[in-house]
C-alpha cells in the first residue's frame, strides 16, 4: 500500500504565569491512512525536567470506518536521564501510551522532530532552571 503523508505544525509556548512551561502543538495535514485532520498536543514541563503531555487526532474518518473511539488519543512522559545521575545528560527516556492503535489519525513514527533538533536555540527539552 502506497500513500502520501504531510503535516504543518505550529508551536506555541504561552508566557503567562498560571501556565508556565507549557507547550501547545497544533498540526494539520494528511495522516498515514490518507485521512485528513488535525492533531492537538499539550505538554507541561516540571522543574525536575520531566515532561508530561496528552494528544488527540481528529480526522475526516467516520466512527464506522475508524471503529471504537473514533479518534486517536494518548499521553506520554519524558524523563531526563540526568535526574537519576550526577552527570549532566541531554538524553531522555520516553514513554508513550496510546489505547487504540488503529489506522485513523496515525502519524509517521519519527526518531527526530525539527522542534527537538533545534532545541538549543529555543530550549524546551532542558530543565526550566537551566533555561532561565
Amino acid at each position: 500500500m502506497k500513500g502520501t503523508t504531510g503535516f504543518l505544525t505550529g508551536y506555541y509556548m504561552p508566557q503567562w504565569s498560571f501556565i508556565d512551561n507549557t507547550l501547545l502543538k497544533v498540526g494539520v495535514g494528511q495522516f498515514l491512512a490518507g485521512d485528513v485532520g488535525t492533531r492537538v498536543d499539550l505538554s507541561k514541563q516540571f522543574k525536575s525536567g520531566v515532561i508530561a503531555g496528552a494528544y488527540a487526532s481528529f480526522t475526516n474518518l467516520s466512527s464506522e470506518e475508524f471503529g471504537e473511539g473514533s479518534f486517536t488519543k494518548g499521553f506520554y512522559v519524558s524523563i531526563p536521564f540526568d535526574i537519576m545521575t550526577v552527570k549532566p545528560s541531554a538524553n531522555r527516556a520516553n514513554f508513550n501510551w496510546q489505547p487504540i492503535t488503529r489506522d485513523g489519525g496515525q502519524m509517521l513514527g519519527r526518531k527526530y522532530e525539527l522542534f527537538s533538533v533545534t532545541d538549543a536555540r529555543s530550549p524546551w527539552l532542558q530543565r526550566p532552571s537551566q533555561v532561565e
